[in-house]
């Protein structure tokens, strides 16, 4: 009898654990999702060099959670051509920005997908988008 007092007390600690767990990064991924909605509406637009526009950042939940930074490109580099050409030659440097990046420390120990997706401004489509999964990011000695 003892004995099955203690497995189903251990059942209901860990039971417990885990919902704690779960509706702790329920309540982290709703942070992430008002926070992205109030920088958009606080920071965006926001104009870089080369025609570069971050129009806003989304955070979608789901099986794969995701914060977007939207961009709109224009003038010489708004080609798909073009822009695809510089992105695959700077991809590696964004990659190692995203792994340093302190200000991403919490989304990535989420483990939630970095994407950027870059559209014309002259034909509306899109020109790039590139994804930072918890797998490219991910380092050995911390975030």
């Amino acid at each position: 009898m003892f004995k099955h007092f203690l497995r189903f007390r251990s059942f209901c600690v860990l039971a417990s654990a885990l919902f704690l767990a779960a509706s702790c990064q329920e309540n982290r991924m709703d942070r992430f999702e008002r926070e992205a909605k109030e920088f958009t509406e606080k920071k965006c637009p926001q104009s870089f060099d080369n025609g570069i526009v971050l129009d806003s950042m989304v955070f979608h939940k789901g099986p794969e959670n995701v914060m977007q930074y939207c961009y709109t490109v224009s003038g010489p580099f708004d080609d798909e051509n073009i822009f695809s050409k510089l992105m695959e030659e700077i991809k590696p440097k964004m990659l190692s920005g995203v792994k340093s990046a302190v200000d991403l420390k919490e989304l990535k120990s989420s483990g939630v997908t970095i994407s950027y997706r870059y559209m014309s401004s002259k034909t509306g489509k899109e020109l790039y988008k590139m994804n930072f999964t918890k797998d490219d990011y991910h380092m050995r000695h911390g975030l």
